[in-house]
């Protein structure tokens, strides 16, 4: 009650008085206050329990958040409308990386003409061919035109192809160029062809 009365004297000058102990006690008898065979009071609790919230305080506390509702038994429960989904995101355009006009014209085309046209030995989607493209000797260019064509419908055809590539080797066979085609992400596949032109012109 002494260490306790400078931050709450009210309520432990009640306590004193319940134990017996007046003003004139408590400043004689320092800390040894009780005496032996003291009467107490009782009396109602100091700190009594706060069961309701006062007004003042009720209206500022937040209210406390609703809980969900189950759905009662007398409620029929609807299932989703697997009709009505969501659309799915459409697809992102494909990006464009732009070239200057320098790196194009690294690019050299020529019209060239299939002489021969084989299946490849070793892969399904791939055709070899031999390609005149006004050299000495026909190239050898390997295209992955297999699900299109068939080698004999490539035979006396005019095409544009790359011919500064740098050889690569597919499936064991070397390739000494490239036919330009469009559409193979689509599953269909063109040519570009090129009419009335001899083998080695140049395409700009």
């Amino acid at each position: 009650a002494l260490l306790l009365a400078p931050v709450m004297p009210g309520k432990m000058v009640e306590l004193c008085g319940r134990l017996g102990l007046d003003r004139a006690t408590r400043a004689a008898a320092g800390l040894d206050l009780l005496r032996t065979g003291a009467p107490i009071t009782f009396g109602d609790p100091l700190f009594p329990r706060i069961r309701e919230l006062p007004e003042s305080l009720a209206a500022a506390a937040p209210a406390a958040p609703t809980p969900p509702r189950s759905p009662s038994m007398s409620e029929p429960v609807v299932p989703p409308n697997p009709a009505v989904a969501a659309p799915a995101p459409a697809p992102a355009p494909a990006t464009t990386t732009e070239i200057v006009y320098d790196d194009f014209a690294k690019i050299q085309l020529r019209t060239g003409k299939v002489m021969e046209a084989t299946k490849h030995p070793n892969a399904d989607k791939l055709i070899v061919l031999k390609v005149d493209v006004g050299e000495a000797q026909p190239r050898q260019i390997l295209a992955g035109i297999a699900s299109k064509f068939t080698p004999e419908e490539l035979v006396g055809r005019s095409v544009i192809v790359v011919v500064n590539l740098a050889p690569r080797k597919l499936r064991g066979l070397e390739s000494h160029g490239m036919l330009l085609a469009a559409g193979g992400d689509k599953g269909v596949i063109e040519l570009a062809t090129v009419a009335d032109c001899p083998p080695g012109e140049v395409v700009r």
